[in-house]
């Protein structure tokens, strides 16, 4: 219930006070890189401060504008920040709100029902290190990132159940992780191809995994892995789709009915 509730206030503190889907170019600013050990949000000695005394506890409504200015109100629209048009831009201003957080978190004491914001926040770090300051990939993910712009409305559609990460049922939070980062491979391979899905699919693995507090290893397929029937059948999806722009064929109602059928044949082989 307390989810619920933070995630109706941070909703509401974005609809008034955020305009646009673009985010605001910083005037300055550089990129926060991480060391390949260092794990943000991993040691607690580096969210507080280490004066003397009791601090404050810390604000909802500052931890919601952190959040609010990047438009992020769960894992799925942190991956979305990957979509964006000027993706520079967004790094820079990612870079900014992981140093004014860290600056805040370190001056006040986090309550046990903040949690769900420290998550979040660990997942934009998460990403940030994976997109904007590791080299190899940030080339690998350029390459694909004019297609994958062309997707932010379908990846709306891979969205998982509300508060679905925060559910302690395995059960549920393993059901939700495999379906979320199938249906990213899926739409991703049906329009990008193969390789394009295989380098957003390993974003998006990165970022759920720093938020899932199970282990969903044995339910959850490799990256670019869904086996040889389901290769075949995005095959085939991916010949529907190249014969249905000459016949105006909608390519939204291909795409529903390939991941349909990848569904059905895991299924069927389970």
């Amino acid at each position: 219930m307390s989810f619920i509730i933070l995630v109706l206030n941070l909703i509401i503190y974005i609809l008034f006070h955020v305009h646009g889907e673009e985010l605001d170019e910083s005037e300055s600013g550089t990129f926060l890189f991480l060391s390949d050990n260092e794990e943000f949000f991993e040691d607690k000695s580096e969210l507080v401060g280490k004066g003397k005394g009791p601090k404050p506890s810390c604000q909802d409504e500052t931890l919601m504008k952190f959040l609010s200015s990047l438009q992020v109100i769960n894992p799925e629209s942190v991956i979305a920040l990957a979509t964006k048009n000027k993706l520079e831009k967004c790094c820079v201003n990612i870079s900014k709100t992981i140093d004014e957080m860290k600056s805040y978190l370190k001056s006040c004491e986090l309550r046990p029902e903040q949690e769900t914001f420290v998550r979040l926040l660990k997942c934009i770090t998460v990403l940030h290190k994976k997109l904007c300051t590791n080299d190899p990939y940030h080339k690998s993910f350029m390459q694909y990132k004019k297609c994958f712009g062309t997707l932010q409305t379908e990846f709306d559609s891979c969205n998982g159940p509300a508060d679905w990460s925060d559910s302690s049922n395995i059960k549920i939070v393993c059901k939700a992780y495999q379906e979320i980062t199938d249906c990213y491979y899926i739409k991703t391979s049906v329009l990008c191809g193969n390789q394009a899905a295989d380098v957003f699919k390993e974003l998006v693995v990165a970022v759920i995994d720093s938020v899932v507090t199970v282990n969903c290893s044995n339910s959850t397929p490799q990256v670019g892995s869904l086996g040889r029937q389901s290769d075949k059948t995005l095959s085939q999806g991916q010949e529907l789709l190249s014969s249905a722009k000459s016949l105006k064929i909608q390519q939204t109602h291909i795409t529903y009915t390939v991941f349909i059928l990848v569904i059905l044949i895991k299924r069927l082989i389970k």
